[in-house]
């Protein structure tokens, strides 16, 4: 009874922890592997990497739950099928947690579309209504699918001259905007956001980083977070304020204590003593006073950013700073790595960055190296140096050398794979309006910057997302003035092959002709139609049916004529037309017979020949010439296609006599079979 009592007693307690115990927030690193695939592909096994991954794990594709295996609490692998991956766009991907406590990871992109080696982007200017717009997030707000913006200002119209703005602009699937709402802010700036589900009810809210909010700290000077809770449909309703004394830069998201609620990170300065507060969430949208403050021991925090960099299954943060000052006088910047704990609390690592920083201003991370580990990309807008810290897995770092020089002045607008190619690439903008992108070669090196410069642009801060559905990934950036720039990737489609043949060349007027346009290309078979055209007239238009499309038809005059197939292209071909086919087309085929009579005829008497001319096209006009062997015998006119000849000094004997259509401009020439005329 007593052995029954303890075994009831281990079960209870070990039901009691079970029960205690939450499921955390996953994070998902970039890239997925892989992070792309072409249209029309097969079905591939996705890896995830990331963090607080747990047996139950389950990978979402565009919110369906896909088969997934847990490999480990940094991995997991998932099925996605060829039907999947159809036509070119952006699947979202992300993580779930179930409960108790869990939630939905931060959203990665895969793209489906083509490989290029080169990007470029077609700028496109928008209004938003917020003065001066200095920045955005990017997010699904109303759950259809496509790229939302949430855009940061000083001012609107309808917000007065103390409150800033943040306008909602709902994204239409094809690089289009509809105004949605504007929401009048806490504090009179806000300029920096972050998006997650701070209440579980399966709706994107904001949590939002405003200068001068006053009221908040009781003696105003202070800088304000607000949380507005998303309703769904793109509308927000204010939930939360509150605040430290000092400057704001940067807010960040994540579950810092494993307990299925997000929380918050925010850097910060108070009369020069730089911080990192953290937030924990109780999960209704509401956060507790700071828990701590991380400080790196210069004059700002300007950026952070959060990973698992030690491997050890905990959410770590690093943060960039400037300011410091050396003995000799120079300012100096500082990479910092604070390692979780895993109940919210930080320690910082014992081995900080080793690398020369002037003024760091953002900081992101990312598998550069396709090694498993989080590697950081650092912009120092004081110098020209694309800075990229390469991760050990230990927690500690190690600077990549040889990467190519990034303009002054330079701003971190985001990180993706942007040309398909299955290697993240860096986006920046450079004051006051040119973006440069480097294309990453997967060994956390990148390619000489790609640069395009922007009229009318005075940039602020930007983000990523696929805003026209095309399977490429777009920028969005605010501009200083009331507007935010779009800018779309311009994409060419791969080319196919259009070889054009004619079934019957020469031909004759009349006579059917079968031309065959063949289109072919790799790694899947081209769709569309294909268009017939002789110069600049369309002869048909026929459906391509297994790479093929044919296409009959007759021309009515002789002559030379210049057919050439244009291709339509489809999703995953670009429109290409064929080769040039000259068709020659002969005159009208004539066929031409003989008669005499009388036949047999005597010597002396008169015999009249009589030769008909038939055509497929006009009546033949023209001479019939009529001979004995080699001899003329003379020839006739015809008329209504007949022509005919009486000779009455015939020779005796059996002649042979045939009779030959000269041809005329329509007409091809004809001769008949030889006829015997018997004299006797």
């Amino acid at each position: 009874m007593r052995r029954a009592y303890f075994v009831c007693l281990f079960l209870c307690l070990t039901a009691t922890f079970s029960l205690s115990q939450s499921n955390p927030v996953p994070l998902v690193n970039q890239p997925l592997v892989p992070d792309a695939a072409v249209p029309g592909g097969s079905g591939f096994t996705l890896t995830v990497n990331g963090t607080q991954f747990v047996s139950s794990s389950v990978v979402n594709w565009n919110g369906t739950a896909l088969a997934t295996n847990f490999v480990s609490g940094s991995q997991l692998t998932a099925t996605v099928l060829a039907s999947d991956i159809v036509t070119p766009n952006t699947a979202s991907v992300t993580v779930s947690n179930p409960v108790p406590g869990g939630g939905t990871s931060n959203l990665v992109p895969f793209t489906i579309t083509q490989p290029t080696t080169s990007v470029t982007f077609a700028p496109v200017m928008h209004s938003v209504g917020v003065t001066p717009a200095v920045g955005l997030v990017v997010a699904d707000f109303n759950g259809d699918g496509k790229s939302d913006l949430a855009v940061f200002g000083g001012s609107a119209p309808s917000c007065g001259e103390t409150s800033g703005a943040i306008a909602i602009r709902l994204g239409n699937g094809h690089g289009g905007f509809t105004t949605k709402s504007t929401i009048c802010s806490y504090g009179n700036l806000p300029f920096s956001g972050v998006v997650g589900d701070f209440n579980h009810d399966g709706k994107l809210d904001l949590a939002v980083v405003s200068a001068n909010g006053s009221g908040i700290c009781g003696d105003g000077g202070c800088a304000a977070v607000t949380i507005y809770l998303g309703n769904g449909d793109g509308t927000f309703t204010e939930h939360e304020n509150f605040g430290i004394d000092g400057d704001f830069f940067t807010i960040v998201a994540a579950d810092f204590n494993r307990d299925g609620n997000l929380d918050l990170a925010v850097s910060y300065v108070y009369f020069g003593l730089p911080n990192v507060a953290v937030f924990l969430g109780n999960g209704d949208g509401s956060f507790n006073a700071y828990s701590s403050d991380l400080s790196n021991g210069y004059l700002d925090s300007s950026s952070l950013a959060v990973g698992d960099f030690n491997n050890d299954g905990i959410i770590d943060i690093v943060s960039v700073g400037s300011g410091g000052i050396t003995g000799e006088g120079d300012h100096v910047g500082s990479v910092s790595i604070w390692l979780g704990n895993g109940d919210g609390t930080f320690t910082v690592a014992a081995s900080q960055p080793d690398v020369t920083l002037v003024n760091p201003a953002s900081v992101i991370t990312g598998d550069f190296t396709g090694d498993g580990n989080l590697d950081l990309a650092i912009v120092d807008p004081s110098s020209t140096a694309l800075t990229i810290l390469k991760g050990n897995g230990d927690g500690t770092f190690t600077q990549v050398s040889g990467e190519p020089s990034l303009p002054q002045s330079s701003n971190l607008i985001g990180m993706a794979d942007f040309n398909g190619d299955g290697k993240l690439d860096l986006a920046y903008s450079t004051a006051p309006n040119i973006i440069t992108l480097f294309l990453g070669n997967g060994d956390g090196t990148f390619q000489a910057g790609l640069s395009e410069t922007v009229d009318n642009g005075q940039f602020g801060g930007g983000g990523v997302g696929d805003f026209n559905g095309d399977g490429r990934l777009d920028l969005a950036i605010a501009n200083s003035s009331d507007t935010f720039f779009i800018l779309r990737q311009k994409v060419s489609p791969p080319s196919v092959s259009v070889t054009l043949a004619s079934g019957e060349d020469p031909s004759s007027a009349n006579q059917p002709v079968t031309f065959t346009a063949v289109v072919s290309a790799s790694p899947y078979s081209p769709t569309g139609s294909v268009t017939f055209k002789q110069g600049a007239t369309i002869l048909g238009t026929v459906p391509l049916v297994d790479g093929q499309a044919s296409f009959t038809t007759t021309f009515t005059k002789a002559g030379s004529f210049s057919i050439v197939a244009s291709y339509s292209g489809d999703q995953n071909y670009r429109a290409k037309n064929s080769n040039q086919v000259e068709q020659v087309v002969n005159k009208y085929r004539t066929a031409i017979y003989l008669s005499s009579s009388p036949n047999p005829s005597a010597h002396g008497q008169p015999v009249r020949f009589t030769a008909g001319v038939s055509s497929a096209g006009p009546l033949p006009t023209g001479k019939v010439a009529f001979k004995n062997g080699s001899a003329s015998l003379g020839s006739g006119d015809l008329v209504s296609g007949v022509a005919t000849l009486t000779k009455s000094n015939l020779p005796l004997g059996s002649l042979s006599i045939t009779a030959t259509y000269e041809g005329d401009a329509e007409s091809e020439e004809s001769t008949t079979p030889v006829l015997v005329q018997v004299v006797n």
